[in-house]
């Protein structure tokens, strides 16, 4: 796959690379979270059942789950969210491993500024089939 980068010199550039940036911390939120796992093994859920399960507050849950269908990585459906074939596929309950944030003995999140932690990724190098 061919990929290039956003041509900076430009405003247009610049807003492409911000909306990347937006996008990938998206994704890892979601990973952080298990978002994938709780979906992959409760099938189709509410924003409400998303938001008990992941023990969220709820503010911008909205945005946040219609941002993950628009990249293709979430489906709405039956008045709720699903993982999308590749995510399903990908996380954690799906059995492809790159998804998930690494759990149990040895576990050590990086820490952030303002407390929070993000999770060490793990892949298991497969490649999708």
């Amino acid at each position: 796959m061919t990929q290039t980068s956003p041509d900076v010199s430009t405003s247009a550039g610049i807003i492409r690379l911000s909306n990347a940036f937006c996008d990938a911390k998206a994704l890892l939120t979601a990973v952080e979270l298990d978002l994938f796992t709780t979906l992959h093994n409760k099938g189709t859920s509410t924003e409400e059942e998303i938001r008990k399960e992941l023990g969220l507050h709820g503010r911008g849950l909205s945005d946040w789950l219609n941002l993950l269908t628009a990249l293709g990585l979430l489906e709405r459906s039956d008045g709720g969210y699903r993982n999308a074939k590749g995510a399903d596929r990908r996380g954690a309950g799906g059995g492809g491993g790159c998804l998930a944030p690494r759990r149990g003995p040895g576990h050590r999140g990086t820490a952030h500024p303002g407390g929070s932690t993000r999770a060490n990724w793990v892949g298991d190098g497969a490649t999708d089939r």
